[in-house]
């Protein structure tokens, strides 16, 4: 019953995002473009973490082909004031790695994103004459934690590396293994986004962590949703406002969530990414029609950044004991 409620919650979460009020969200003709970027403290602008140009499309002359902006000059300013520092010219790179060829845009010079550093997004568009523009400003450096409770059992608990990954019962795991960040001599509020994410491909042998009715294995006919891009039962992501505060018993500041389990459907291995975002990224996952709140000027989207990492572990069936 348990899974059944989480998954009516789920799909009456989409249904409420997708409107207001019984309102649909305003229409956008064909000159209108989108920007999707997350800058990572710590990482390249590389084809992992790319800026992403987009322009709309009626239902009738949907193209993927014709989506992504190929073409656009655009460039990424680390500032101080107003003084800037330093340009990053972007290139576009076409990516055919996924099952949808896309256009990225990405930095070759190697220049690494800065935490607490503020950053603007330029972008000229061919026969569209305003400048697009955002700035975000990148959370301070956070920590990843592997045992928040000091447990040090062998075998047990979060790894960095996914090809040394370590196993978590799953009936106690958001009480012997929350998920943390170490916010270091930062305390107060904090824009934490988690994503848990099921790293197994789909299949009958899938086994439900809460069986439904007596099943307790995937059935066939949930391959599409389960394989589906968005939110689902392989994925499910949390954006809240969380306060980073002083644990005594981990002499440090953290931020952290206790409370999680039911995100994980089925046992297997996982990837939890855990991030501190700034407000444009906030905005845009949180509040409704996000991709007017994600601070892009003269388009739609978001230019957000963020600090954190990922973490991995196997669960497993079993009673951690208190």
């Amino acid at each position: 019953m348990k899974r059944i409620v989480l998954l009516l919650c789920l799909a009456l979460t989409i249904l409420l995002s997708s409107c207001d009020k019984g309102v649909s969200g305003p229409r956008f003709g064909d000159d209108t473009y989108s920007i999707s970027a997350l800058l990572l403290s710590g990482k390249p602008i590389d084809a992992e973490n790319p800026v992403y140009i987009s322009k709309s499309s009626t239902i009738d002359d949907f193209d993927f082909a014709q989506i992504f902006v190929p073409d656009a000059a655009v460039k990424i300013m680390e500032m101080n004031g107003e003084t800037i520092v330093t340009t990053l010219n972007l290139v576009p790179m076409l990516d055919f790695s996924e099952d949808i060829p896309k256009v990225k845009y990405i930095d070759n010079s190697g220049y690494i994103v800065k935490a607490d550093t503020r950053y603007r997004l330029e972008a000229e568009i061919p026969g569209y004459e305003k400048l697009v523009w955002a700035e975000t400003l990148v959370p301070g450096e956070v920590g990843l934690v592997t045992d928040f409770l000091n447990q040090n059992i062998e075998g047990e608990g979060y790894s960095l590396n996914p090809a040394q990954m370590d196993s978590i019962p799953f009936d106690r795991m958001d009480v012997r293994y929350p998920l943390a960040l170490s916010t270091g001599a930062y305390t107060g509020k904090i824009n934490l986004f988690v994503e848990i994410y099921c790293l197994e491909e789909f299949s009958t042998d899938l086994e439900w962590t809460i069986p439904i009715f007596g099943i307790t294995n995937a059935d066939s006919s949930l391959a599409w949703i389960y394989n589906s891009s968005g939110d689902s039962m392989r994925r499910i992501t949390l954006v809240a406002q969380y306060l980073a505060k002083y644990f005594a018993s981990a002499n440090g500041n953290y931020a952290v969530l206790n409370s999680f389990r039911q995100a994980v459907a089925f046992f297997g291995r996982y990837r939890f990414t855990v991030y501190s975002v700034d407000d444009n990224f906030y905005r845009y996952r949180y509040t409704a029609e996000g991709y007017l709140n994600g601070g892009v000027h003269n388009a739609l989207g978001f230019f957000g950044s963020a600090s954190g990492g990922k973490l991995y572990a196997k669960v497993i069936k079993g009673d951690a004991p208190d």
